[in-house]
């Protein structure tokens, strides 16, 4: 979820100046030096594990799953990991940061896409929980299985003091561009 917001908001520009600025030797196939730098900088790494992943996902995302989007599967995770009690728009709203107009749309069409449902409390008529349906707990499952999956092709063959500084290191960097 960090990964994707900080994509979204900072990679999606630095990935758009590499590419821009991305070239080969003029009469040759083979890198500049410039270039090969520029494949080492960490905005192009994290721009092309973030495409080679959402080819995964693509490849390997069972029918129920085509047209989801990325918001859409962040609503459904959110409801499955929370089952033991009410949710409403709100929680919503402050916990995946989506603005209030654009969770409403969302959540239309999740309705009428037999996603979710939005039934009446018993307190209060006014408050609508938002509820999986039976295709979006399919859904969920299958999309957990392709997460776990990934996660174990991610990490085959690094040792786990790898990954803990990768993680510490990337999480560093999502700071450092908070910060900014």
């Amino acid at each position: 979820y960090e990964l994707y917001n900080l994509h979204n908001s900072v990679f999606r520009k630095m990935s758009f100046a590499i590419t821009y600025r991305y070239t080969w030797k003029k009469g040759g196939s083979g890198l500049t030096d410039e270039d090969a730098q520029r494949q080492q900088a960490v905005g192009f790494l994290v721009r092309e594990l973030n495409n080679e992943m959402k080819k995964r996902r693509e490849r390997n995302c069972p029918r129920e799953c085509e047209g989801l989007t990325m918001m859409q599967a962040w609503v459904i995770g959110y409801l499955a990991h929370h089952p033991d009690h009410d949710i409403y728009q709100k929680e919503l709203e402050e916990n995946l940061k989506i603005g209030k107009s654009t969770l409403t749309e969302v959540l239309h069409l999740m309705e009428k896409n037999d996603l979710v449902r939005r039934e009446s409390v018993e307190k209060d008529r006014r408050f609508k929980r938002i509820v999986l349906t039976d295709k979006s707990k399919r859904i969920h499952e299958d999309i957990s299985r392709e997460i776990q999956e990934t996660e174990e092709k991610l990490k085959a063959g690094i040792p786990p003091g790898d990954l803990e500084i990768f993680v510490r290191t990337i999480r560093q960097m999502i700071g450092n561009i908070k910060e900014s």
